[in-house]
């Protein structure tokens, strides 16, 4: 993935919270392993995280909101909807 500087300054955290890495990608399978997968890192990181949600429109919606619904601030929710051709 290319991003520009400042686009990656708003990933870096400390070591203590990422691992040392500055992003972790995940391939999920169904949508009972995503809402799994988002509780897991929003009991870990709550407001301390910065969520990237990237996909088809109705998928960044529908996780954009259940983060929101689970107390995670808009602000820390970053979002990229995969548009098409239309």
């Amino acid at each position: 993935m290319n991003f520009f500087q400042d686009t990656i300054s708003i990933f870096k955290r400390p070591p203590a919270l990422t691992g040392g890495r500055l992003i972790s990608v995940m391939y999920l399978a169904s949508r009972d392993e995503l809402y799994r997968e988002i509780n897991k890192f929003t009991t870990l990181y709550y407001n301390d995280g910065i969520y990237l949600v990237a996909g088809p429109k109705e998928m960044v919606d529908a996780t954009s909101d259940y983060l929101q619904n689970n107390n995670i601030s808009k602000k820390n929710i970053i979002k990229d909807s995969f548009l098409g051709i239309s």
